[in-house]
């Protein structure tokens, strides 16, 4: 599964480079400039700031799912795209925040059980985005898909992570490539486990 979901990545990357990297590099130049004014400001602002940064993480992030599901299946994505993750806003927000809490949480007790609940919700954006779910549905349905999972999942985990380890090495230039080629791999994964469930029922 780890090589097939990152060769599948890699090819909708090889396929599809502009829109990959575009979204990516949109999505961070957003949040960048989202955090510049509140460095060095008051608390209030700060506060403000974060909110922001929160408010718009969630619709990025499933934006960015999107992109590479159209790319993984070779549905000419582009870089607009980023941005169909603000017609989910309210969904994706909560999904966003509920998993970020969960996880937060997870890893505050105990490592263990933080690594868990990225695992079981690894694929939320995935579905909601694909599916058209709501924030708590595709919780429910990244928990039910990754489910007998989680092992192979923690391993393409831990490779991507390595991956996008050497891309940050190569003077950070090469993330324009692991970081999309990673989200891309997700995408594959989640488009293999739903249909691997579509096939067992």
């Amino acid at each position: 599964m780890i090589r097939s979901c990152i060769g599948e990545g890699w090819r909708a990357f090889r396929r599809y480079p502009g829109p990959l990297i575009g979204a990516f590099l949109v999505a961070t130049v957003l949040q960048v400039l989202i955090a510049l004014p509140g460095a060095g400001s008051t608390e209030e602002r700060q506060m403000l700031v974060t909110i922001v940064a929160l408010a718009l993480a969630g619709p990025l992030e499933a934006g960015q799912a999107w992109v590479v599901l159209k790319g993984v299946r070779g549905r000419g994505p582009r870089v607009g795209d980023l941005f169909q993750g603000f017609r989910r806003f309210g969904d994706a927000l909560l999904a966003y925040v509920l998993t970020s809490l969960i996880i937060l949480v997870g890893l505050l007790l105990a490592v263990v059980p933080g690594v868990l609940f990225w695992l079981k919700y690894s694929v939320v954006f995935y579905a909601l985005m694909d599916q058209r779910l709501s924030g708590r549905e595709a919780m429910r349905e990244s928990a039910r898909l990754t489910k007998g999972h989680r092992g192979k999942i923690f391993l393409l985990g831990l490779t991507l992570l390595g991956l996008n380890i050497l891309g940050a090495a190569a003077f950070l230039v090469g993330l324009l490539v692991t970081v999309p080629v990673s989200y891309a791999s997700m995408a594959a994964l989640y488009g293999r486990l739903k249909e691997e469930k579509r096939l067992s029922v």
